[in-house]
């Protein structure tokens, strides 16, 4: 969840942000329609389950021929040919990993004491932002004159990448483009775009400290370029609060706070680097604009006689509510149906309507119906009547008989469920 809401928050604007099951990945042909490509923090062993096959082997072959791969945490450990993690405990792996975007092994993890479903060992630590390597892109170069501290960012069980200076700038394979008589060489190698400020430990020898151990590593693989991380960059500083038994000490939760202006300028460069179109201007806004609240969905009836099938999509609300509410995993749906009879058509309502939702923990759906339509206008960026009025004259209300549009929202997929 936090690295789509970091997503959101940045890019937005131009690109569509889905999420994916493995089935995808394996059976889908997602790859000429994907900008980027993002296995998020996770256990290893599961995307290595999942993911090992044909679907890995899409990926890899994705990245070789120009595609972009952002591995976080658990997608990091999966970026390499072989991880080692906690050796000689109960929670022990070892073995190898078929993207090999990363040609040595990442180890983990970086500090002792990791407990899976626990911040018991979670930190704020500080990386660097190695400016050399972000200048090898023209998009990214603007990092390596910015006079911005080096960010604090989360960490949970991320490794470090073993030997990662080893890589910088060295052929390691050659293939053949797109199956045909022509090979084409591509150099593969490893920029280090961020280390740890503190030293970390060798999981396989505790005592054995690792000066300037690489916290972010981009692997440039064939034509492609896969970015794996062993801290949480993707984390805002939001995400946590001072209470709680496993909760992050204050002194981190300040430290984050802190650099939550550097961390988002890091993660720009990063898509920068990357090659992603990010408008330089959000490295300011993506701080300084106010977060727009989820706005409530409303569902509207494109045909005149649409009385039938809004009673019945109320009943079967109904067969799934507790006083209005609908609940699934994510989410809390509070659900009314509004006509002129039951609520004055007037500016004022309709304005505490649409701005009184500020808790985006519970997404508010409201059915409409015909004749209280024209006063919506004003406050949509997208006009429902005109909308509507295309659809009668060209009779095209036949493809479907009802418009969902909301501003903001968190739940369009449960609401279509539902």
């Amino acid at each position: 969840m936090q690295a789509i809401n970091t997503f959101r928050e940045i890019l937005d604007n131009t690109y569509t942000i889905i999420t994916v099951e493995s089935i995808h990945l394996e059976s889908e042909a997602w790859e000429n329609t994907t900008a980027l490509l993002v296995i998020p923090g996770g256990r290893d062993i599961f995307y290595n389950r999942d993911l090992k096959g044909a679907a890995s082997f899409k990926i890899q072959n994705y990245v070789k021929k120009g595609g972009k791969y952002l591995g976080f945490c658990g997608g990091g450990y999966f970026g390499c040919s072989k991880i080692v993690f906690e050796p000689n405990s109960p929670i022990q792996v070892i073995g190898d990993r078929p993207l090999c975007f990363f040609p040595d092994m990442c180890k983990g993890a970086a500090f002792p004491g990791f407990r899976y479903d626990s911040d018991i060992s979670s930190r704020a630590v500080k990386i660097s932002i190695e400016k050399e390597s972000f200048k090898q892109k023209k998009k990214s170069e603007w990092i390596s004159d910015s006079e911005s501290d080096p960010p604090y960012v989360y960490y949970n069980g991320g490794g470090y990448f073993a030997n990662a200076d080893l890589y910088s700038n060295r052929l390691l394979y050659e293939l053949d483009i797109d199956s045909s008589n022509v090979s084409e060489s591509q150099v593969s190698y490893t920029n280090i775009l961020s280390r740890y400020c503190s030293d970390v430990s060798d999981p396989e020898n505790r005592s054995e400290s690792i000066e300037g151990a690489a916290a972010v590593i981009a692997c440039h693989y064939g034509m492609g370029i896969a970015i794996l991380t062993g801290v949480h960059i993707e984390f805002s500083s939001d995400a946590f609060c001072p209470s709680g038994m496993d909760s992050l000490p204050k002194s981190d939760i300040d430290r984050l706070k802190y650099s939550e202006n550097a961390r988002i300028r890091y993660v720009i460069s990063i898509f920068h680097y990357l090659g992603l179109d990010v408008n330089i201007e959000a490295v300011d806004q993506s701080s300084t604009l106010p977060k727009k609240p989820i706005s409530p969905t409303f569902i509207v009836p494109i045909k005149e006689d649409e009385e039938y099938e809004v009673g019945q999509l109320i009943s079967k609300l109904n067969q799934n509510a507790n006083n209005h509410l609908i609940h699934d995993t994510f989410n809390t749906i509070d659900y009314r149906h509004i006509n002129s009879n039951s609520m004055v058509s007037s500016n004022e309502k309709i304005e505490e309507l649409i701005y009184s939702t500020v808790d985006n923990k519970i997404s508010k759906l409201y059915i409409l119906n015909n004749e209280f339509l024209p006063a919506f206008k004003p406050y949509f960026s997208f006009d429902i009547i005109r909308f509507k009025s295309y659809m009668l004259r060209t009779n095209a209300n036949f493809f479907g008989n009802w418009l969902m549009y909301s501003e903001v929202t968190n739940s369009n997929q449960t609401f279509l469920k539902r």
